[in-house]
């Protein structure tokens, strides 16, 4: 009998959901604003910063049509340290850009473009604050091998895969 009623709550829901009475939430990713947390390399050996170092790297991805201001947004490995790295004002990700941000704790110390941690090649969780407070995106990463990353197949889907590196490209 227990079994039934959550069969029949499931089906009122879904009959609700197909029929347009009742609107399927909207994962918060897109609710905050568009941008995603695209790919993640955590063991970088061949993709160059500006500053000649091979650091640990993190692609955003804005899924919109329109440009996105990413000032006073936050990107975090501590799920309770919302802002360990703070995006400058000024900085945005243009409609359907990419956005690539290093990650050292060292080259932080001297470039503030640099996220002031490195990523956990034995797996990380990431999470991207907007402005107000709200999380834009959160991503748990599987550990990965030199030089692979974890990356959303098609661009800013729900769905991680590890894949070769792609930074600044289409995900493949």
């Amino acid at each position: 009998m227990k079994n039934f009623g959550r069969k029949t709550v499931a089906g009122v829901l879904c009959f609700a959901m197909l029929t347009g009475t009742l609107s399927a939430p909207v994962p918060s990713a897109f609710a905050a604003g568009g941008v995603v947390i695209n790919e993640v390399c955590t063991k970088n050996t061949t993709y160059q910063a500006s500053d000649g170092g091979f650091y640990d790297w993190v692609e955003l991805y804005n899924t919109t049509g329109s440009s996105v201001d990413l000032s006073g947004w936050g990107l975090t490995d501590k799920a309770d340290t919302p802002y360990r790295f703070t995006f400058p004002q000024g900085s945005s990700i243009p409609a359907g850009g990419r956005l690539v941000v290093f990650c050292d704790g060292d080259a932080a110390a001297v470039n503030n473009a640099v996220a002031p941690f490195g990523l956990s090649a034995t797996g990380e969780e990431l999470t991207l604050t907007d402005n107000n407070g709200s999380t834009a995106d959160t991503a748990v990463i599987d550990a990965l091998a030199t030089d692979m990353s974890y990356s959303r197949y098609p661009d800013g889907s729900g769905d991680f895969f590890a894949t070769r590196c792609t930074p600044n490209s289409a995900n493949a």
